[in-house]
């Protein structure tokens, strides 16, 4: 259980893809705070996406007075059209425009969006990362998705860092807005587990290391 993951979570609650969708609204409105003008969208943008199934979520929240929970943080992956994709790198769409794969789409193979990760502890990030990695895993056993790829937007120092970490190369195209990296990813350069994982379909283990 998560209680077992750090003897601090107390008073803490994990939260997966389905509990956090009922509170999309919710969850919304913290990113657009905390990601401010750039990445800010209306909750009709993303409206298609929580009722498309190829939206994954993840959150730790914090108990506070009168039983009322408080968002801590978050990881959150999406599956994308390639050609939005595309759109996005080659600097045609937003990332609010970026579009859901549909199973009525057979002509372009669909990739991740690792579209946000945000944290009030760095040790938070182990258990955001397997349950959305149950979560998506699931999806993929259920209707036999094949994703070899994922890109996502670096977010300042400690987001290229992150992504660096975890595998992610720079692509040659123009920065998104001007100002941010896009990143990319495949089987080849994956360097952690989780996404590791994701791309080559191995979910055999959920508690050795994800991020390392």
């Amino acid at each position: 259980s998560f209680a077992k993951t750090s003897p601090s979570l107390v008073d803490q609650q994990l939260w997966g893809t389905e509990k956090c969708l009922s509170a999309a609204k919710i969850f919304h409105e913290f990113e657009n705070s905390v990601f401010g003008r750039d990445f800010w969208c209306s909750f009709e943008d993303i409206r298609p996406w929580v009722a498309s199934g190829n939206f994954f979520y993840a959150a730790v929240l914090k108990r506070g007075r009168f039983a009322q929970m408080s968002i801590r943080s978050v990881a959150s992956v999406l599956i994308v059209d390639t050609t939005s994709r595309d759109g996005l790198i080659g600097g045609k769409l937003r990332e609010s425009e970026l579009a859901p794969i549909s199973l009525s789409q057979t002509s372009t193979n669909p990739t991740f969006y690792y579209s946000s990760l945000i944290l009030a502890e760095p040790w938070h990030i182990v258990p955001l990362f397997r349950t959305l990695l149950e979560n998506i895993y699931r999806r993929r056993l259920t209707e036999s998705l094949a994703i070899d790829s994922a890109f996502s937007i670096s977010c300042g120092e400690k987001g290229l860092a992150h992504l660096r970490k975890s595998g992610f190369e720079q692509t040659t195209e123009p920065r998104y807005m001007g100002k941010y990296d896009i990143m990319v990813l495949n089987r080849e350069t994956a360097r952690v587990a989780f996404w590791r994982r994701l791309l080559l379909g191995m979910a055999s283990s959920f508690h050795t290391s994800l991020v390392g």
